[in-house]
């Protein structure tokens, strides 16, 4: 059982990696009166998407427990081989991070874009 918390983690992944958090929001817009139809949705997505509940999950995020997909996403921005080289002299070894499944390899790359981005 890891002792961090994967959404924060995974957000601030996202964040320092350039990539869109989603998550539902009530809209600032929206308002109720008995007899008036509001023209505003009641929800909207960070991304600007209106929805229809409070838990649309239309907009899935990005799964980052598997360490394979913390790395495609280094991959993608460029830091992969930079980020497999802080790893190298990581407790616990190199490759219980590629295997794991628990998020710690992401609890890793947040360390490490957080160093890189300073």
């Amino acid at each position: 059982m890891t002792d961090f918390n994967i959404e924060a983690l995974s957000r601030e992944f996202c964040e320092l990696a350039g990539i869109e958090w989603h998550e539902i929001k009530l809209n600032d817009r929206y308002y109720f009166l008995p007899g008036v139809v509001c023209k505003h949705p009641k929800y909207l997505c960070t991304c600007g998407r209106a929805v229809d509940n409070f838990v649309d999950n239309t907009h899935d995020n990005p799964d980052f427990t598997d360490a394979k997909e913390v790395l495609k996403l280094l991959d993608k921005i460029g830091l992969r081989v930079e980020f497999m080289s802080y790893l190298i002299n990581k407790e616990p070894s190199f490759w219980d991070f590629v295997v794991d499944d628990t998020g710690l390899m992401l609890k890793e790359a947040v360390e490490f874009l957080r160093e890189v981005k300073g």
